[in-house]
Order: C-alpha cells, then sequence, then structure tokens
C-alpha cells in the first residue's frame, strides 16, 4: 500500500488531485459536478466521496490540502454562498471519513510553486509549473478544451505543498 497526498481546489471550476510518495499523479480530475433541474452546476459530493474511496482501496491517504478559499470583493452573493457551501462540504466530507487535513492560503502554496517564476497571472503559472513537472500528463477537462484545466493544475501543486511540508 503506498502512501498518497490529496489536494483539492475548492469550487465549481476546482479538482482533486492524488500524488503518491514519488509525486506521481494516481488521479487529476475536475471536480465532480451534476446538472440541478433548473440547469445549474452544483458539486457531486457523492462523486467526491466515491473517487477518495477509490484510491484508499490501494492507498493510504496521508494528509489532504484544502485551498482555504473566501470571498472576494465584487463577488455576488449567492456565488459566495454557493462557494462555501462547497468548501464547507469538502471539510465535511474530508472530517467525516477521518482525513487528515491542512488548510493552505493561497499565498502560501503559490510562494512555493511559483518560486522560479516572473510575476504572472497565477492560473497560467499554475498550468506552466505543472507542465514542467508533469511533462505528458493532459491538463485539459476534455480532449475539445485548448487550455489546461486550472482548477486541475491548482489541485495538482496543492497536493505538491502538501505532500513537501507535512
Amino acid at each position: 500500500m503506498q502512501k498518497v497526498y490529496l489536494g483539492f481546489d475548492p469550487g465549481l471550476s476546482g479538482g482533486i488531485t492524488f500524488l503518491n510518495e514519488h509525486n506521481q499523479i494516481i488521479v487529476c480530475e475536475p471536480m465532480p459536478m451534476f446538472d440541478t433541474a433548473k440547469g445549474k452546476k452544483e458539486l457531486d459530493l457523492n462523486g467526491i466521496v466515491k473517487i477518495i474511496k477509490r484510491v484508499q482501496l490501494d492507498n493510504e491517504i496521508v494528509m489532504v490540502g484544502i485551498e482555504a478559499v473566501h470571498a472576494m470583493p465584487k463577488q455576488g452573493v449567492s456565488s459566495v454562498f454557493k462557494f462555501g457551501t462547497g468548501f464547507g462540504s469538502l471539510l465535511g466530507i474530508v472530517s467525516a471519513m477521518e482525513l487528515p487535513y491542512k488548510l493552505i492560503m493561497p499565498r502560501t502554496w503559490q510562494k512555493q510553486a511559483f518560486e522560479s517564476l516572473s510575476k504572472a497571472d497565477t492560473k497560467q503559472m499554475s498550468s506552466i509549473v505543472c507542465e514542467r513537472l508533469w511533462p505528458g500528463f493532459d491538463f485539459r477537462q476534455s480532449k475539445r478544451c485548448k487550455k489546461n484545466h486550472d482548477g486541475m493544475t491548482d489541485s495538482c501543486l496543492i497536493a505538491l505543498y502538501i505532500k513537501k511540508n507535512y
């Protein structure tokens, strides 16, 4: 049984990544979602649990890193509420599954991940760093996408931060 580290980038455009002890990606996916009756997207909490349980069959989850999110200026009340609900749901899942976790501020993991890059857009920098660390891995949400999924790249770097620091 190998040890793995889980990184979460919360939110509807977030991601979930498991890295092993050798920094190899075990799972890297966009956050599971489903469409509501009103045609809106919601986090698929059961889907998140299923991914975790699938990985737990053959691996020991050593630590979970969850990006500590907060409201940003000019965000709408309902979007902030939905975002906070998703974040709280992740905390609930991890706690209920009795997994050790740490909340990590975005600046904290980004400082470590981007130390060799000049200042630019953090989503673009996540993509650059991930392509360097895991060449050949497809970080797109689907084959039709032209750009890497920033939730997937961010969750990879959060998992890597957790692995290096805990």
